[in-house]
C-alpha cells in the first residue's frame, strides 16, 4: 500500500509539471523554439501516462499471479521509477545552458548587464565586477 501511495505522489507531481506548462506564458520562456509549452505539456503528460501504465500493470500482474511473481512488480515499479525520472529530468534541465543555447533576450540582458558594469559577459556563468552602489543595480555575488 505505501508503494501504491508514493507511486500516486510522484504521478501527480509529474502531473503538476504539465499543469504547469500549460499555464506557462509564452513570454516567460526561454526554451528552444521547436519544444514550446505544448511539447512539454504533452510529454509531462505522457510520463504520467507511462505511470498509470505500470501501475495498472502491478495491479493486474499481483492479481491474476496472486502476488507473485515479483517480476512483475519491480518491472511495474521500473516504469513508473524511469516516467517520473524522465519528467523530473526534462523539468529541471537547463537545456540552454546545456546545450550551448541563449535566446536574442538573454543575450541581450547580458550585453545590458556589461554596459552598466564594464565588463564583458560572454558566458552565463562568468562573474561581473562590482557594481557601484550609486548606480541603483544589486552587486553580483561571486
Amino acid at each position: 500500500m505505501a508503494s501504491a501511495a508514493f507511486i500516486f505522489f510522484l504521478g501527480c507531481t509529474a502531473l503538476t509539471f504539465g499543469i504547469r506548462e500549460v499555464r506557462r506564458k509564452k513570454e516567460n520562456r526561454f526554451d528552444h523554439p521547436w519544444f514550446g509549452s505544448k511539447f512539454w505539456r504533452y510529454y509531462h503528460f505522457g510520463c504520467v501516462g507511462l505511470m498509470v501504465a505500470a501501475g495498472i500493470w502491478i495491479y493486474v500482474t499481483m492479481k491474476v499471479h496472486h502476488g507473485h511473481p515479483y517480476w512483475g512488480l519491480l518491472a511495474g515499479e521500473w516504469g513508473c521509477a524511469f516516467g517520473f525520472g524522465a519528467s523530473w529530468t526534462a523539468k529541471g534541465a537547463e537545456w540552454r545552458y546545456l546545450f550551448g543555447g541563449s535566446t536574442a533576450d538573454e543575450r541581450e540582458a547580458r550585453a545590458e548587464l556589461a554596459r552598466r558594469t564594464g565588463a564583458t559577459l560572454d558566458s552565463p556563468t562568468e562573474e561581473a565586477a562590482e557594481v557601484p552602489p550609486e548606480t541603483g543595480a544589486a552587486p553580483v555575488s561571486g
